[in-house]
């Protein structure tokens, strides 16, 4: 039997729930292992399981249409602190596979469950055995999206008070209650019901192109890692002084880059945003890898107890994005890496700074723990 494995979310990996299902199946049949997402191959790199499973950025529903075509069963195996936004994940991938007649088992880890989401499968009922979890029915959780005098509507499913709200990895605004809808017309975000808006993730969202908020990605969260983790330090695959360019929505959409560009061999990076820089930073300090962080104080904190590379600098600023836009054309131009020292990128990035009038304070910022 050959079975296909999602892991999602870093605390499967971190927790040690992923060694133990794969353990388990290992002893069933061929194991393909698979995780989707920024921080879970953060989480696969921190705990040296990279042999085991491999990271994927395309979006999961691709990830799993590929491995129903090669394999007889299906594991999605999650671990959220609220059971309903695993469900809520498989529901919303299941719904679009069309209900497949083949097995579709959920595994979800912090509460102790395993559901058949298509069909009842003897793996189910074995893994539930072999892990002690409880079998559960599947939720439904009803109409989730609908068209109303033109605008496009769409509900959010499992949303706690508090949540940052995602849309395509970009913090669009906060959860003030546990019913969240999002309004869209002709390729923007127009309103929503449940949440206040964050008017400059907004602005960041109308700048990546039109939304068809159906196929949009959405995510709430409090935090993107919320366990415990030892980090794990790799040497750098260094190609000579290259240097990336680096803006938002590392977190979410676009996490891919980060990992693509550390293959590339960049001995540094300028990273445009406070939760950008935070988040990059944190990922390329386990290749040694030092940035320069363009912030400007509005960090949403989406990721806890960061860590940036020795020799790291942090440069406060009026406006991230005007600079970011400024330091993209003239020293850039236009394009998505150079060829410079470091220590040199820092001095023109420095100069351009403090000519253009956007300079707060310059110091360097190895450790953050808010």
């Amino acid at each position: 039997m050959r079975i296909g494995v999602i892991f999602h979310r870093p605390e499967i990996i971190d927790l040690g729930w992923a060694r133990k299902v794969l353990k388990i199946l290992d002893r069933l049949g061929e194991v393909d292992a698979k995780l989707c997402g920024t921080m879970g191959t953060l989480a696969v790199l921190d705990n040296y399981m990279d042999d085991r499973i491999k990271c994927d950025f395309r979006p999961t529903i691709e990830c799993l249409v590929e491995m129903i075509k090669k394999c007889d069963s299906i594991i999605i195996a999650t671990y959220s602190e609220n059971a309903l936004k695993s469900h809520a994940f498989c529901w919303h991938l299941v719904k679009r596979l069309l209900s497949p007649r083949m097995p579709i088992i959920e595994v979800e880890a912090k509460n102790g469950v395993v559901i058949d989401w298509c069909i009842k499968s003897g793996l189910s009922a074995n893994l539930a055995k072999e892990l002690g979890f409880r079998m559960i029915s599947p939720p439904d959780f009803g109409e989730t999206s609908w068209i109303r005098n033109g605008i496009k509507h769409r509900k959010i499913l499992a949303v706690d008070l508090g949540d940052f709200v995602l849309v395509n990895g970009i913090v669009i605004g906060r959860a003030i209650s546990k019913e969240v809808i999002l309004k869209e017309y002709e390729g923007k975000i127009v309103g929503g019901e449940g949440l206040e808006f964050k008017n400059h993730g907004l602005t960041k969202l109308d700048e990546m192109g039109k939304l068809d908020l159906f196929k949009a990605k959405l995510d709430t969260t409090n935090l993107l890692r919320r366990t415990r983790f030892k980090r794990r330090y790799i040497e750098p695959i260094s190609k000579g002084n290259l240097i990336a360019f680096i803006e938002h929505s590392v977190a979410g959409y676009s996490g891919a880059n980060i990992y693509e560009e550390i293959k590339k061999g960049i001995s540094g990076a300028i990273t445009i945003g406070d939760d950008t820089t935070a988040i990059a930073g944190d990922i390329l300090s386990r290749f040694k890898i030092p940035v320069i962080g363009i912030v400007d104080g509005d960090r949403d904190g989406l990721l806890k107890n960061t860590l940036l590379a020795e020799g790291s600098i942090i440069l406060q600023v009026k406006s991230d994005d005007q600079l970011g836009e400024i330091i993209h054309n003239k020293i850039f131009k236009g394009e998505r890496h150079l060829k410079l020292k470091f220590e040199e990128m820092k001095d023109k990035v420095i100069r351009l700074a403090t000519k253009s009038d956007q300079l707060v304070r310059k110091g360097i910022r190895i450790a953050s723990n808010s």
